[in-house]
């Protein structure tokens, strides 16, 4: 499977199925094939009109896609009009109910299907609609109530398999069912809450106040850090300046990170949204932001553009704007200017040690700059460490580059092709590995990449206590590193602080809307060591979602779904992963040998596997 047909994004997903298809295959199949084909052409037509289309369908469910989150729901709503219609003019034997779920989430795309939480999402809220209705995730309904005439009832949340929903069932305006929206309060939950809670309320409306009397351009947040998430800036040249563009979004993210009062949203989940055209307000609150930065850039040999937006995420307005003519190689002071300048508009006293940091330059050859910024826009492993190794023999100070080199390499270990690797050869890379993470460490001391690159080469050494003073430092440099945070979690899980690490993972959600997968291994594992296997198995389910052959993962939903009594579905798994062993010439236990993980959780994944091979 190659990257180029894997693509990750955030969709709308619309999710539907045919209410009590079975008693009506068991009653006449053959005219239940024909209604539903019948039903099926009128969705087809809807989803045209508005802009979805069909990327999945088995047996009655449909799933569709859309851009706009208004087009699903308008959709929705005039599908179930329509067969509304036809029911009232048909007789029974040819009328159909349908329940649709719609949902706006991160899903991984290849070959045109669609695959991930989104979806699946979008499918347990179908579950939960009534027979001729709508049930919308919060995310959805936050869009849209304010942009169309829809009636809406607040569920709260609901658990459905595993997963806790909070859901909106969706009533036409012309619907006399509900007439009530969802800012109402629940009278007879507000009234049956808890004495303390009325406390927090209190507190609550006291702070809003103080915070709706300040200037909404200035101290927002009070004690807590603003939070600020740098969006893929767009290029305004030839597709040729991508790497460029995409190079100095990287920097103004980087060199925010070192403001303490600042916090800035991982660029893994801003640039989910590059290439889409999208609503401020939605933007900002998908990924949990108070604050977006963005622009624009138009770069030529001899000018350089760069228009910059701060955008306030409540309201959309624009409370802060910039525009930069100069020529190319003063990129990396306007990089320093745009960065002054969001800290002065939001009143933030930098510290000397801050504004020093900032000024820093990573590297004062331009050459070696713009071969850097191919490296982190290479498509493959080994184009991005020709470039990374070109840009240090033009300057052999710059230590983001070595930083870099660094990670390419331990990725490469812990790569699928690793695994050829033999003995020797992984561990020149080790060593490798570790030699320019250490001189990425000395050379750009007040950077978090040094001495993560160093952690990570660390801990494929299996050395353990020092892999985790480098995470330490930092963190110190930057709190709200993902990488170092996940990497940070995994090793404590690993060791058995299951809490401490739990809570470091948990953190990354915060930052990072759209994190990785792998931290779901480590998050799954910490808490089966624990015995929390109800949340183990949840996280297994979401990574294979997002990765259907990750055999940690396979592995996890087996022994959750067992220790469960879910005996059927950890078998299904079972099987799956006894036929990898075997294609491999090994055993099963030989397999799970070959898995990373704390040593409690491998006791506890090979003794539910001698519980099922015993059966």
């Amino acid at each position: 499977m190659s990257d180029e047909e894997i693509e990750r994004k955030i969709a709308v997903i619309f999710a539907t199925d045919v209410v009590g298809y079975s008693k009506h295959m068991e009653a006449n199949e053959l005219q239940t094939l024909k209604n539903l084909r019948a039903c099926r052409e009128i969705l087809e037509g809807l989803f045209k009109q508005h802009g979805g289309r069909t990327f999945n369908t088995a047996g009655d469910s449909v799933l569709g896609e859309f851009s706009s989150a208004v087009s699903a729901v308008v959709c929705a709503s005039e599908f179930q009009d329509l067969i509304k219609e036809r029911n009232q003019s048909s007789d029974n034997n040819l009328k159909m109910e349908f329940r649709i779920g719609i949902n706006m989430g991160d899903v991984v795309q290849e070959k045109g299907n669609l695959y991930g939480e989104g979806v699946n999402i979008a499918a347990r809220l179908e579950a939960l609609s009534q027979p001729n209705g709508i049930c919308l995730s919060k995310n959805v309904h936050d869009l849209v109530n304010s942009r169309t005439n829809f009636f809406f009832n607040d569920l709260g949340e609901r658990k459905v398999k595993n997963t806790v929903l909070h859901a909106f069932d969706v009533h036409s305006e012309g619907d006399q069912k509900v007439r009530r929206r969802v800012n109402q309060f629940n009278r007879k939950s507000f009234f049956t809450l808890k004495p303390t809670w009325f406390i927090s309320i209190a507190l609550i409306v006291v702070i809003l106040g103080t915070y709706l009397t300040l200037d909404t351009n200035k101290e927002v947040i009070g004690s807590e850090n603003i939070v600020i998430a740098v969006m893929p800036f767009i290029n305004k040249a030839d597709a040729s300046q991508d790497y460029f563009v995409d190079g100095v979004t990287e920097d103004l993210n980087i060199d925010l990170s070192k403001i303490e009062e600042i916090s800035v949203i991982s660029s893994n989940s801003a640039f989910q949204f590059k290439g889409e055209k999208f609503i401020d307000v939605d933007a900002a609150k998908t990924l949990g932001a108070v604050f977006l930065l963005k622009g624009s850039i138009r770069k030529t040999e001899n000018d350089l553009r760069l228009n910059v937006e701060l955008i306030d995420g409540s309201n959309g307005n624009i409370v802060w704007a910039e525009k930069f003519n100069k020529k190319p190689n003063k990129i990396l002071e306007i990089e320093d200017e745009v960065i002054l300048g969001v800290a002065d508009h939001l009143s933030i006293k930098l510290q000397d040690k801050e504004t020093e940091a900032i000024k820093k330059q990573s590297t004062a050859n331009l050459v070696s700059y713009d071969l850097y910024k191919k490296g982190l826009a290479a498509n493959d492993r080994e184009s991005a460490r020709r470039f990374y190794k070109q840009a240090i023999e033009l300057d052999p100070n710059f230590g983001r580059a070595y930083a870099s080199l660094s990670i390419n390499i331990s990725t490469e270990i812990i790569s699928p092709q690793g695994s050829s690797l033999s003995k020797i050869e992984e561990k020149l890379l080790r060593d490798e590995a570790l030699k320019y993470a250490k001189f990425a460490q000395e050379l750009s001391p007040n950077e978090a990449i040094g001495y993560y690159s160093s952690a990570l080469a660390y801990n494929l050494s299996k050395e353990f206590e020092e892999a985790k003073q480098a995470l330490k430092k930092a963190l110190e440099v930057d709190p709200d590193d993902t990488l170092a945070l996940i990497l940070d979690g995994t090793i404590k899980v690993n060791q058995g602080s299951y809490e401490e690490g739990l809570a470091a993972l948990n953190s990354v959600k915060k930052l990072d809307p759209f994190f990785t997968a792998n931290l779901l291994i480590a998050e799954a594992q910490g808490n089966m060591a624990l015995g929390r296997y109800e949340m183990a198995l949840s996280l297994a389910e979401q990574h294979l979602q997002r990765n259907p052959e990750s055999s940690q993962a396979m592995l996890n939903y087996i022994t959750a779904a067992w220790n469960l009594e879910m005996y059927d579905d950890a078998l299904w798994q079972y099987e799956e992963v006894k036929l990898r062993a075997s294609n491999k010439g090994i055993s099963i236990f030989e397999y799970i040998k070959k898995q990373a993980w704390n040593l409690k959780v491998k006791e506890i994944i090979q003794k539910t596997i001698e519980t099922i091979e015993n059966k």
